[in-house]
């Protein structure tokens, strides 16, 4: 992750989520996302990647995914719930101000949305991924990661 994109996200996304009563989890030895919070069954994981300019920017519920080596990931598109209006992964650099700006503007009303509503759009990103799920994480899994 860009140095920069987290010291946005620390000024902008952190304290929000913090003051909404979740929790940072850091995990190793797996693949993740870079910034990674809890609070309860819900999930928030972002990474940006300022070579492909890859943004990932999910809320929902965290799932192993088949590969090389143990690997979760955060399935539920951010966009889907917010005035981001589209999905978010091409993403210049110039744009993560504005993005973590938003999410910040938005994340107190996501986190309210109903379940059925935060589900439905974590639905479709595991139907799209289907073949690549192994399941759910849950909380024992996380006990060999923790860093």
């Amino acid at each position: 992750m860009d140095v920069t994109y987290r010291n946005i996200l620390n000024r902008e996304v952190v304290p929000k989520l913090i003051e909404l009563g979740f929790k940072e989890i850091r995990l190793q030895h797996c693949m993740r996302p870079e910034v990674l919070f809890r609070k309860s069954n819900l999930w928030f994981g972002t990474s940006w990647d300022f070579r492909d300019e890859y943004l990932e920017l999910n809320i929902g519920g965290l799932y192993w995914l088949k590969d090389l080596m143990p690997r979760v990931v955060v399935l539920g598109e951010y966009s889907a719930h917010c005035a981001l209006g589209k999905p978010t992964t091409s993403v210049r650099a110039g744009d993560l101000e504005q993005i973590a700006e938003t999410v910040a503007f938005s994340i107190r009303n996501v986190v309210a949305q109903s379940p059925d509503t935060l589900q439905q759009s974590e639905a479709k990103q595991v139907a799209r991924l289907r073949p690549l799920i192994v399941g759910k994480v849950l909380d024992s899994d996380l006990e060999a990661y923790e860093a």
